[in-house]
């Protein structure tokens, strides 16, 4: 970010240390003088100085006197030079004019009475965030009672782990940067020295650094040393010039962040989202404490571990193919980026990393709404990203390609001009995303479907086996939403998170009703093409394996299921769904079932024969389904209990949506064929008469596979040829 009080940093910091804190030795060295409170012999942490390179410019004095024998004097002469640097900036830490919001503020001040903020755990939930009340970490006798887990059922393991993240503890360093209020670092040295005494660094390597559950240690694995190492390097700076920041702290919170740096290093797991924010704490940590001797092997380490390359695949998605991670993953990025930036360290990045992001910050754009709404594939929860939120993190990718003329538009809904986007479908062909959006694009007239045929052969934890599923979004309402994940747990003793991942809990194809196994999402993209007066996107997926016995079934296929599943945009208006499912095995029948989820506002559509009409309040969908084999097509309400939308760990949003399929017999040797019309519109559900068929099959040869499709659509008396053809 481009702040230009990062250069100021310097002169204040001296400014306001050194009025009487020494004076200047003729060789221009400042000789530290004590404070009347601090005794000279207070013990201090001699281990930082082996850490630290004392040959380092500006660290003369505190080689002296640490090579004297003169440790407290030596770390006092350290914590002098920290006052007074001026060379390294942190674009973190705004110490001119620092700012705390009342969210900040809020948690800030519940911490001093040892009610930790923990993600977006609450006890009592606020009329405003800034109004929430956190969980009380105090024990009877007034100690703190780490480990602590409050008896709730929304309440999960996640709440172990990040209760050792200290988020509490940059808030309450913003709060002592405006006030000046020596509580807020009374209780962080409180507090943190209370949580290193109960968890001292093992300083050694795990044999598992991967997470299992909440075994021995797992406070200094994945995340949690990571984000304590990135809060501390912010943390430090803020209370540097306190009274209280004495010698002895300054070295105690030295060599803990050196002893954290080196337990990432010896436990970095082999990849993931995780794994870029290990390296990032390691990287920012050689960049902005260059006095330590490992610091340029942590900047060179933390940068390999990064690996942009491995991190997202090559149309730009990062690798666990779920939204709130890959924007997770931009600002990791991005973060290292600005303090090499002002440091003048790019060169330590490679060459290709601007570039990296340049395409992933894409995806973020086109996986938006018209109206600054995402939905909740796979593991994202939508209710962390509100539309001011979105719209902040663009304006930061902004400053990095100020000339992206769509980003800009969207940054700033065009207030301060850009471009519109004005793409009709967008293909993210090797991570298994797509999308479809009206040149119209706006919040009160827009249409978009997002279809998500993700190839996870590596099986990432965070993307649901759903392949094939999509949702719509028209003039505010998405009538087809995502169902979530509500819960981390795994496993989970409410079977909360294998309800919300299973496969028919989405729009997409099932057979018998059955799930698909987690290694067969293999999601293969077939075909983009642009026509006259449609955009068609084709992708293919094994869902169920020959030999492999249907997940939660008693069906065993002789041949690979596979599901071709077409989507056609036409005039700008509305959707034509093209759905083949078939064996390579013409022995194999089945039942064949398509799921569609609609929004609820607990009004059951009207379901007539093969038309769904919904019943909302302020737009509706009309869908009406064609089979090219069956005559006496119906679509029916599902027997088997739906879920709501959850956009947030351990609760739901809304009515439990109404779940339609259309049921169709696999036969031997045939393939099941169908077409689905998908209509939108704005007030009362339309009354559209709607034909469809297809072309390609002469009478007799219904049911046979080809290398493409043809159909006709037609729209109260409007008819659409729609084909395409695979090579």
């Amino acid at each position: 970010m481009k702040k230009t009080f990062f250069y100021l940093l310097g002169f204040l910091a001296v400014c306001s240390c050194s009025d009487d804190s020494g004076i200047f030795t003729p060789d221009g060295i400042k000789e530290p003088t004590l404070p009347v409170e601090v005794k000279p012999d207070d013990v201090v942490s001699g281990d930082v100085f082996t850490k630290l390179n004392l040959d380092y410019p500006g660290l003369e004095k505190v080689k002296q006197y640490y090579e004297a024998g003169e440790e407290y004097m030596a770390a006092y002469a350290l914590l002098e030079y920290y006052r007074g640097r001026g060379n390294i900036l942190n674009p973190n830490v705004d110490l001119i004019n620092p700012v705390v919001t009342a969210v900040e503020q809020n948690k800030a001040d519940q911490a001093l009475d040892y009610r930790f903020c923990v993600a977006k755990y609450v006890e009592t939930k606020g009329a405003t965030e800034a109004e929430d009340v956190y969980y009380s970490f105090k024990n009877e006798d007034g100690s703190i009672n780490w480990g602590y887990k409050p008896d709730v059922s929304s309440v999960d393991r996640e709440f172990l782990y990040q209760q050792h993240r200290h988020q509490w503890m940059e808030p309450q360093a913003k709060a002592y940067a405006v006030t000046k209020n020596e509580a807020y670092i009374k209780s962080w040295i409180d507090v943190y020295s209370s949580w290193m005494a109960k968890y001292p660094c093992p300083n050694q390597a795990f044999e598992n650094p991967n997470i299992i559950n909440t075994e021995e240690g797992y406070e200094w694995k994945a995340l949690q040393p990571a984000e304590r190492v990135l809060s501390q390097l912010n943390i430090i700076q803020y209370y540097l010039p306190s009274p209280n920041f004495t010698p002895e702290w300054l070295s105690t919170v030295l060599n803990a962040l050196a002893e954290s740096v080196e337990m990432i290093r010896m436990n970095y797991i082999a990849e993931g989202n995780i794994r870029i924010t290990q390296g990032q704490a390691v990287a920012t940590a050689g960049i902005l404490m260059p006095e330590f001797k490992n610091a340029d092997q942590w900047v060179t380490d933390g940068v390999n571990a990064m690996n942009i390359d491995e991190q997202f695949r090559e149309d730009g998605v990062h690798c666990d193919l779920d939204f709130s991670y890959h924007i997770s993953a931009i600002s990791d990025y991005l973060e290292l980026y600005n303090v090499a930036k002002v440091n003048g360290r790019l060169s330590s990045l490679p060459s290709n990393y601007v570039d990296k992001l340049e395409n992933a910050i894409a995806f973020v754009q086109d996986m938006i709404y018209p109206n600054y709404t995402i939905d909740n594939f796979n593991d994202t929860r939508s209710s962390s990203y509100a539309k001011s939120t979105l719209m902040n993190r663009m304006k930061e990718y902004l400053e990095i390609f100020p000339n992206n003329n769509e980003l800009k538009w969207m940054a700033w809904e065009g207030a301060k001009g850009g471009t519109k986007p004005s793409w009709k479908s967008k293909a993210y062909t090797n991570s298994g995303y797509y999308m479809f959006r009206s040149q119209g694009w706006n919040s009160t007239s827009g249409i978009m479907m997002i279809y998500k045929n993700n190839e996870n052969s590596t099986q990432k934890w965070h993307c649901q086996p759903d392949n094939g599923t999509f949702s719509l979004w028209f003039n505010g309402t998405n009538f087809l939403p995502d169902a979530g994940v509500y819960s981390y747990n795994d496993p989970d003793p409410t079977g909360k998170r294998p309800l919300y991942r299973r496969s028919t809990m989405h729009n997409t194809m099932s057979v018998n009703n059955c799930d698909i196994y987690e290694s067969q999402q293999l999601g293969k993209f077939l075909l983009q093409k642009s026509a006259a007066n449609y955009e068609v996107i084709v992708t293919e997926n094994t869902p169920y394996k020959a030999g492999q016995k249907i997940k939660n079934g008693t069906f065993t296929p002789q041949g690979d299921i596979k599901h071709r599943r077409a989507v056609f945009f036409v005039n700008n208006e509305f959707f034509v769904v093209v759905d083949e499912a078939y064996s390579t095995n013409a022995a194999d029948e089945a039942s064949v079932n398509f799921n569609y989820h609609l929004y609820s506002e607990g009004k059951e559509p009207v379901i007539e024969n093969q038309t769904v009409k919904t019943q909302l309040s302020a737009n509706n969908l009309l869908m009406e389904a064609f089979s090219e084999t069956n005559t006496d097509l119906k679509v029916e309400k599902s027997a088997s209990t739906d879920v709501a939308v959850s956009n947030v760990s351990g609760s739901t949003v809304g009515e439990v949506r109404d779940w339609v399929t259309i049921n169709e017999k696999m036969q031997a040797g045939k393939a099941v064929r169908m077409i689905t019309v998908l209509y939108p519109s704005a007030g009362a559900a339309l009354s559209k008469t709607i034909e469809a068929n297809f072309t390609d099959n002469a009478e007799g040869n219904e049911g046979t596979l080809r290398n493409g499709v043809s159909a006709k659509v037609t729209v109260d008396g409007k008819s659409y040829t729609l084909s395409y053809t695979l090579n």
